[in-house]
């Protein structure tokens, strides 16, 4: 899940809430049955109150589960009582939370692909709020638009966002 936060946090500036203080937590491989992340993550989800907050980060996690905890790619699941080749063989597939589903690494990238304008508005929010040393507030609204409006204007090149964000008036009179 930490992936999935991540991803929503980072790239589309939409960090999940914080998990309700009765949530329960997601059980470890400790009862003598070896089950992948998405098999606990689907014991998990039997709660309904857990399973509103996992719909929207479980396809933005579970996709990513080829990369093992350093990064390095993997095919099947391993560790937490897996060793090697021999664990179940990883599903990365999933549905986007408006639909959209996918069963491949690539077609995920095509997915997230899919969400540009969100990524857009996401990506100008948080050059804006590094230029300006501080945070994006309520009255930065038309600014941010603008910013994505050249972004999307120059086939999103980040050269023209850097420019819009230079001649923007709060970066101006900061």
């Amino acid at each position: 899940m930490h992936r999935a936060n991540w991803v929503l946090r980072e790239l589309f500036n939409d960090p999940p809430n914080n998990p309700p203080p009765n949530a329960g937590e997601i059980q470890p491989n400790t009862s003598g049955k070896n089950l992948t992340v998405r098999q606990r993550l689907e014991l998990h989800r039997h709660d309904e109150i857990c399973a509103s907050c996992h719909f929207k980060l479980d396809p933005y996690g579970l996709a990513l589960e080829n990369y093992d905890a350093i990064g390095q790619w993997r095919e099947h699941f391993n560790g937490e009582g897996f060793r090697g080749s021999r664990g179940p063989l990883l599903d990365v597939s999933g549905v986007f939370p408006d639909g959209k589903k996918f069963t491949t690494l690539e077609e995920y990238k095509a997915g997230l692909m899919s969400q540009k304008d969100k990524f857009a508005r996401a990506f100008c929010v948080k050059l804006l709020t590094y230029a300006l040393g501080r945070p994006v507030g309520y009255t930065d609204h038309d600014t941010v638009d603008g910013l994505v409006n050249a972004l999307k204007k120059d086939g999103y090149r980040v050269q023209a966002l850097i420019q819009a964000v230079v001649a923007s008036e709060p970066f101006r009179t900061k």
